[in-house]
């Protein structure tokens, strides 16, 4: 059993104690038997949670060492910023100029915000921000950016994708940004509506989470290869943007997602190859969801609530199988 356990003694984290649920086959909304807890996650530990400074958080991605840069408002000003935690101290790395920041990744020096109304007639943006001094500088305008994810291996190494919409057509889409500033759509148009949360297989397909399958309510993931998608999972339900991680051996997708009977959080595994879907964790109570980041070394996650204490990063790390 892993637990995460708060400054006032409160435990807000159990694996499910009445064995997690299967979810549907890919395309299928019907239960199977519960099967044994089998969770991703070695530890979960908790890296900012300070409604004095910060309230709302939204995202977070590990950095070096034991540090984690998260997006958040600020308590005083209620200002979107871009924080750093590290030991249990907050510190701001760049308050004010956003707009609307969903998601997080970092390309060390430096972070890449996707703020979806930053700039001219609120057309969004990718935004660099210094680690070191926390700059701000415009990467990529326009697109509509929601989710964000560093390529740093496989095929996909030394790129950016995002989940956005076309500039033109407003189609939303999946987007590829190399290294000498050409975006490419990975896939754009149906099924896609609200695109967000982005997962990298090192030979080249993209996984992506989709918060409302066919314009209703329904969380899917979506298989996106050689300018195809395919549903590799549904019958979930999901927060937004919609986090997503893969584990390290990059056999399943780690989702971070909505249990459809409690309505609490819960976690998920989804093989990469389809399958059954198993939830590994539950939570006592709903706690908004946010991201779910892995770090620039496999293994160790960001993983964020909106609502814990006014918001609350963790550090997870997860089991390491031979």
């Amino acid at each position: 059993m892993t637990n995460v356990t708060y400054p006032d003694g409160r435990r807000a984290l159990r694996w499910a104690s009445l064995g997690p649920a299967i979810l549907a086959a890919a395309c299928s909304n019907a239960a199977d038997e519960p099967a044994e807890p089998s969770g991703p996650f070695a530890s979960m530990t908790v890296s900012a949670n300070d409604s004095s400074q910060v309230v709302a958080t939204q995202a977070g991605v590990p950095l070096a060492g034991k540090a984690v840069a998260f997006l958040a408002r600020d308590a005083s000003t209620l200002e979107h910023g871009v924080f750093r935690a590290e030991d249990g101290a907050i510190t701001a790395l760049h308050v004010g100029d956003f707009v609307s920041p969903f998601d997080l990744d970092v390309s060390a020096p430096n972070l890449v915000v996707a703020d979806s109304a930053w700039g001219v007639e609120g057309a969004g943006a990718l935004l660099w921000v210094s680690e070191e001094t926390g700059e701000l500088t415009p990467l990529l305008e326009g697109y509509g950016p929601v989710s964000v994810t560093v390529g740093r291996r496989g095929a996909h190494a030394e790129s950016i994708y995002f989940s956005g919409r076309s500039p033109e057509s407003g189609t939303p889409g999946v987007y590829r940004l190399s290294g000498d500033g050409s975006v490419e759509a990975v896939y754009e148009g149906e099924p896609l509506v609200q695109p967000s949360g982005i997962a990298l297989l090192d030979d080249g397909r993209v996984i992506v989470g989709e918060t409302s399958l066919d314009g209703g309510t329904e969380a899917a993931l979506l298989t996106l290869s050689d300018g195809t998608a395919s549903v590799l999972t549904r019958g979930l339900r999901s927060g937004y943007p919609f986090g997503i991680a893969l584990t390290p051996d990059q056999s399943a997708v780690i989702v971070s997602a909505v249990d459809n009977d409690s309505w609490n959080d819960a976690v998920y595994t989804v093989p990469v190859t389809g399958g059954a879907v198993t939830r590994v964790i539950s939570f006592e109570e709903q706690l908004s969801s946010a991201g779910l980041k892995e770090a620039a070394s496999a293994g160790t996650y960001a993983w964020a609530s909106t609502s814990q204490n006014g918001g609350t990063v963790y550090t997870v790390v997860a089991q390491q199988h031979d």
